[in-house]
């Protein structure tokens, strides 16, 4: 008979540590899981607006000045209604692009484009809201220069 007790105070303490277990489970996993969205969407916004800084360098490299803020707008407007740039530019201004030229010694040109996208969290957590990135807006700033495949269009 003292084993049949032992057996139910076995079971009960086995109860009580599932029970506790699935308390603090569901704590870690509210705690974890969702900063750690957020983080991954952080990296994801980061990797697009680079791909953009990286498009518009390439093309005003290739283009006369008289044309780049054309080209520019063309590229961001491309990137804002298709693939990532919808996810990522949603509910903000549109990114802001600067283009500026350098003159070089040997009498080549080199193009700078600054790029600022702005993006929201994927979701707002409670106590972080004023956190860029995991409840607030944050901004990424991209610079590239780059050599001007014709110098004769930086001054056209």
């Amino acid at each position: 008979m003292s084993g049949c007790r032992r057996q139910k105070s076995t079971i009960r303490s086995r109860g009580a540590a599932t029970v506790e277990f699935s308390v603090a489970i569901g704590i870690v996993f509210l705690l974890l899981l969702f900063p750690g969205l957020d983080l991954l969407f952080m990296g994801f916004t980061y990797s697009t607006g680079y791909l953009l800084q990286s498009a518009q360098l390439r093309q005003a490299a290739m283009v006369k000045k008289s044309a780049v803020d054309a080209e520019m707008t063309a590229i961001t407007t491309a990137w804002m209604n298709t693939g990532p740039g919808q996810f990522v530019n949603k509910g903000q201004s549109p990114p802001t692009t600067k283009v500026e030229y350098k003159s070089r010694l040997n009498g080549d040109y080199t193009v700078r484009v600054t790029t600022t996208v702005k993006s929201n969290s994927v979701m707002t957590i409670p106590g972080l809201s004023n956190v860029p990135g995991l409840g607030a807006p944050i901004e990424y700033t991209f610079t590239g220069e780059r050599l001007m495949e014709n110098p004769l269009y930086a001054t056209q």
